[in-house]
């Protein structure tokens, strides 16, 4: 059973309850077409370049063992090249862009390793004005950002996830970018 709070805000959810249901039963056509009409364009999408990259998993206590997957280019160029450049510095500590070449160093291709990662959200425009959602039909102001997530390790067999998100934190470059109203930054633990 629900709270009294829960329960006396029914009449005011009823509407957009029955709109989400609306939404729901519309085909993939339909959701596409009205997805597009609040969508970026694509000019303005960011297209992170990726390279290969050679990583510690958290999961691992060996430090001779890496795991291949694609991390932020050092060349970024175009729309969003500004956020990968600033998601590359904050983590380019935590992965090899060259294949390891220490004594009994091995590296592995691992398809689908759900490795740690960082997400930067930067904002490109502030919305002065609400713009009606899609599916519910409420207003909101809809800002516009750009978006990169790169993957992350550990630097040896002693660092731990949550250490590393500290030293991250700890980086003036994060405070800097996360200091500017409507940037965000968040972390995904590896599993």
């Amino acid at each position: 059973m629900g709270r009294y709070s829960d329960i006396s805000r029914g009449p005011e959810l009823q509407d957009a309850y029955e709109k989400y249901q609306e939404w729901l039963k519309k085909s993939r056509a339909a959701k596409k077409a009205a997805y597009k009409t609040v969508a970026k364009p694509a000019a303005d999408r960011v297209k992170v370049e990726r390279e290969p990259g050679y990583i510690l998993p958290f999961n691992s206590t060996n430090d001779k063992v890496y795991l291949e997957t694609r991390v932020i280019h050092t060349a970024q160029a175009g729309q969003g090249s500004a956020t990968a450049n600033t998601a590359r510095g904050l983590i380019s500590d935590r992965f090899k862009a060259a294949p390891p070449t220490g004594e009994g160093d091995q590296t592995f291709p691992i398809d689908n390793y759900k490795f740690a990662k960082i997400i930067l959200s930067q904002r490109t425009t502030t919305a002065t004005t609400e713009s009606e959602s899609r599916i519910t039909g409420d207003t909101y102001k809809r800002h516009r950002s750009d978006n990169v997530s790169g993957p992350f390790g550990r630097k040896s067999s002693t660092d731990e996830y949550s250490a590393a998100v500290k030293e991250i934190k700890n980086k003036n470059e994060f405070k800097t970018f996360v200091a500017v109203i409507g940037n965000r930054i968040g972390f995904t633990a590896e599993g």
